[in-house]
């Protein structure tokens, strides 16, 4: 490798440059290792405090002594874990003081021991077999804590830093679950960021490059009707997991318990569902609802989405939006029709990641934009930006939101090219605008030109690649099979085909000029269709946890022997299930997928009857209607089969419905 110092050229080695990063990452170890330690030691050192200030009843808990190996680091913070937990499991102390103490536990990062040691392990276990010949040497001479040290180790088989961890959270949330109702809204909240805290690095750590991804976790309520799927637990022996009472837990994630740190995991989502059961929304103020607000922004955003938990604070919103309206909208000024772009941006998020969806304060954040001048500097921003086009998948299309796709539009032809975002913004703004039904043609032709000068000199990201090719492929279909039929003399003075994918019919706005060439860019679309297709990649996935596809693939494949599993399209799109059915014949393509619940938007809606009841609606989220309306403009029978009436079913009813499903095509 070559570098230019001083003039001269210098040449590095590839073991230099090898030897190079793995100092730094040496480095890097230490410092993640010697931060931890740090942080055991200041929590040890509160406990050690909260124990003398109490000592009548936490008598002979101080008689461990805080270790500091520098020879073997993680073998001292394994000491000091153990010592944590001894003083942990036996202290009696005051419920604010358990507070503090699970706030700092919480603040740690579990540590992989394995990972950090890597090949120093034959050396760290011969190291092991010296010491413990030192120890058998020496047991006589050890001080007593010693020995309640190792019985203690062996009684909770803390023998490792995972164990330790594990124990040390769960005994912590357990502490605070017997004296959760003394707390105030305060405690309340820091219990919920801690919560987040977890969350976060949970969730990071299974999506890592190589592992197997985990989905959203849903959180049931026995109380609504959208929770249907709730069953019993079953794991991969087929041996039935009986949930408790307090299980929040659907069946369908029985990969989490197969992760590490599954059990901190899952006591921390019991312990946030009864904060937020015990939650008193009418005693928040402004700046705490804020602070709720970012709380379930950030959790829904990580993957862990408690149903009943975000329905109670959407709606809590609208009612003090409602509040806080003016009773006439033509009085308010222009200034204060714009939420606040933070609680926007935070409102907007938890029901675009959640995939709940409260329409009349959806409508309402919607509504906020329709007299803000498209000069305002709020709009470019670029936060707000990315939550007006969230937004507009969450609303119902109507003429009264259509200022969203506005302003979204403004933003992209105004945009700076050389902004690093530019890119990825028109993108976006052109993918939504597909899987909403939007097809302005125009707009198109500013999207080709574009690609045309990045696709040789930009590197895309593969889940960018895919939303331009799955764009482009929607246009093609657009152009070719609903444009094509309109009259030669209006065709190119479209300027916005407005599409709705359930019932396939379009409806068009035309302008008083020509727009466009439709030849020419029916041409262009293609050729960069094609030009995408090749560049794109379809992940393999090493190893399927989604049960309920796998259970619809051998129903019917004891049927359809030629049934496929995870099957790829000749234009690239992946199926969950693949039948090539010949009757009478005629030869059908068949995709079957099976439809879980983040490819569904729940909408909560205020009924107009004297109860004012809330009503339910789950509907197809933008990106399963736009999947399924080019699967059927691309000779493909589609079987859709959603997870609440699946799950509904009997074992014996899901063939039947399956079998009947394929006769009736």
């Amino acid at each position: 490798m070559l570098q230019s110092v001083g003039g001269s050229p210098k040449y590095f080695s590839h073991r230099t440059i090898f030897n190079a990063f793995k100092r730094s990452l040496s480095n890097a170890k230490e410092n993640l290792i010697d931060a931890e330690s740090r942080k055991i030691e200041k929590t040890l050192l509160y406990m050690e405090q909260c124990i003398a200030e109490e000592n009548e009843q936490n008598g002979n808990l101080l008689n461990f002594k805080t270790v500091c190996n520098r020879e073997d680091k993680l073998k001292g913070i394994h000491m000091n874990l153990v010592k944590m937990s001894y003083m942990l499991k036996n202290m009696r102390i005051n419920e604010q003081k358990w507070l503090a103490i699970y706030k700092q536990i919480s603040g740690l990062h579990p540590l992989d021991e394995g990972l950090l040691r890597g090949k120093a392990n034959k050396r760290v276990s011969k190291m092991e077999k010296m010491d413990q010949e030192k120890d058998n040497f020496a047991s006589e001479k050890l001080p007593p804590n010693r020995a309640v040290h190792d019985k203690f180790s062996r009684e909770y088989n803390l023998l490792n830093l995972t164990a330790c961890y594990v124990f040390l959270f769960k005994v912590s949330m357990s502490h605070l679950m017997n004296c959760l109702w003394l707390y105030r809204t305060s405690n309340y909240l820091l219990i919920l960021n801690c919560c987040a805290e977890f969350f976060h690095f949970f969730f990071n750590l299974h999506r890592r490059k190589g592992i197997q991804k985990l989905n959203f976790i849903y959180l049931h309520s026995g109380s609504h009707n959208y929770a249907e799927n709730v069953k019993n637990l079953k794991s991969k022996s087929n041996q039935v997991i009986r949930c408790g009472e307090n299980s929040t837990i659907a069946y369908h994630y029985e990969e989490l318990y197969n992760l590490k740190y599954h059990q901190i995991v899952t006591c921390k989502i019991n312990l946030m569902t009864r904060v937020l059961e015990n939650l008193n929304y009418g005693l928040l103020d402004g700046v705490q609802l804020a602070q709720l607000a970012n709380f379930f922004c950030f959790v829904t955003k990580c993957g862990v989405v408690s149903e009943k938990g975000v329905h109670h604070f959407l709606s809590y919103c609208w009612e003090v939006a409602k509040k806080e309206a003016s009773p006439s909208d033509e009085v308010v000024p222009k200034e204060e029709m714009l939420p606040n772009g933070v609680l926007f941006s935070q409102l907007v998020n938890t029901m675009y990641y959640s995939k709940i969806v409260h329409s009349e304060l959806a409508s309402l954040l919607a509504s906020s934009f329709r007299r803000v001048s498209l000069d305002s500097p709020h709009l470019c921003r670029r936060g707000l930006f990315d939550s007006c086009l969230k937004l507009l998948t969450l609303v119902k299309l109507t003429d009264q939101n259509m200022h969203l796709y506005a302003y979204c539009k403004h933003h992209i032809l105004r945009g700076d090219p050389e902004d690093p975002t530019y890119a990825s913004n028109v993108c976006n703004f052109l993918f939504v605008s597909s899987i909403v039904g939007l097809f302005n043609p125009p707009l198109m032709k500013f999207y080709v030109n574009f690609l045309k000068k990045k696709k040789d000199k930009a590197t895309f990201k593969n889940s960018t690649r895919h939303k331009i090719y799955y764009t482009l492929l929607g246009w093609d279909i657009v152009l070719n099979r609903f444009i094509k039929r309109v009259t030669e003399e209006r065709r190119e003075t479209i300027d916005l085909a407005i599409l709705n994918f359930e019932s396939k019919s379009v409806h068009y706005l035309f302008s008083n000029k020509v727009l466009y060439d439709f030849s020419d860019l029916s041409h262009q679309i293609n050729y960069l269709t094609l030009f995408f297709k090749n560049k794109i990649m379809l992940k393999k996935e090493g190893k399927n946890y989604y049960l309920s596809q796998t259970v619809i693939f051998h129903m019917l494949k004891k049927h359809y022997g030629n049934a496929i599993y995870e099957y790829v399209t000749n234009e690239k799109i992946p199926l969950d299930v693949y039948v090539n059915l010949r009757t009478n014949d005629q030869q059908k393509n068949v995709a079957i997928e099976f439809n879980g619940r983040t490819h569904y938007v729940l909408v909560l809606s205020k009924g107009g009857d004297s109860t004012d009841a809330v009503h339910y609606t789950m509907r197809q989220n933008c990106n399963t209607k736009y999947k399924m309306w080019i699967l059927s403009n691309l000779n493909f029978y589609t079987i859709s089969v959603s997870y609440y009436f699946w799950n509904g079913l009997h074992e014996c009813q899901k063939e039947r419905h399956l079998l009947h499903a394929m006769r009736h095509l």
